[in-house]
Formats: C-alpha cells, sequence, structure tokens
C-alpha cells in the first residue's frame, strides 16, 4: 500500500472515531429504562431512609453507567415518551413499581 492509500485511510478512520464519539444520545428500551427506575426508586428510598444530603447526579449517574446509558440518554428517552404511541412513560413508572413490590412480598416472606 503506498503512502497516500495509508493517509486516506488514517483519515478515514479518524473521521469514522470522530462521528462515532459525536453521536446524540442513544434511545433506551422500555425494559432497561424499567429497571433503571426500579433502582432509581430503591437509591431514593435509602437515601431518604438515611437523611442523606447529596446531589441526585451522583446518585443516578451509576446506575444509568450499570445499564450502559448516560443521563442524557434517559433525559432523551423520557422526553421521546411523548412522542411515541406505542408507549406511555406512566407504564414504565407502574412496571417498576410491580417490580418493587414483587420483591416486598418476597423479603417479607424471608423476614417472617
Amino acid at each position: 500500500m503506498n503512502r497516500l492509500n495509508k493517509i486516506t485511510y488514517a483519515i478515514m478512520a479518524l473521521c469514522a472515531t470522530i462521528l462515532i464519539g459525536c453521536s446524540g444520545p442513544k434511545a433506551i428500551s422500555d425494559k432497561d429504562i424499567v429497571k433503571i427506575f426500579h433502582d432509581a426508586f430503591v437509591v431514593n428510598a435509602y437515601v431518604d431512609e438515611v437523611r442523606m444530603n447529596i446531589d441526585s447526579l451522583h446518585l443516578y449517574e451509576p446506575i444509568f453507567n450499570q445499564y450502559g446509558y448516560t443521563a442524557k440518554d434517559v433525559i432523551y428517552t423520557v422526553g421521546n415518551f411523548s412522542r411515541r404511541k406505542s408507549a406511555r412513560l406512566g407504564t414504565v413508572v407502574e412496571q417498576a413499581i410491580s417490580r418493587l413490590e414483587e420483591e416486598s412480598k418476597v423479603y417479607a416472606k424471608k423476614v417472617v
């Protein structure tokens, strides 16, 4: 491969890297957003219980990262719920709450 071709491929690779790195926020699947909301509810309950005074970004960012998302991805996804005819944000929240209630029943049985 001559030098011009190597430079061309290097420039193309650099452009591809820049385009990938500059991509906008990702849409989060309903399944993952339910998990994220569930975990956020658990964290909120804990913070309320121990009366912690902490910035919410420090609380939620690790949750988003655990599922491979960022705060921008969550904001983008929640904002898009109003545009989607097939899903409602309320339904996602209800699913997260149902999951919490099921877990609560399991823990209540273990305590008894």
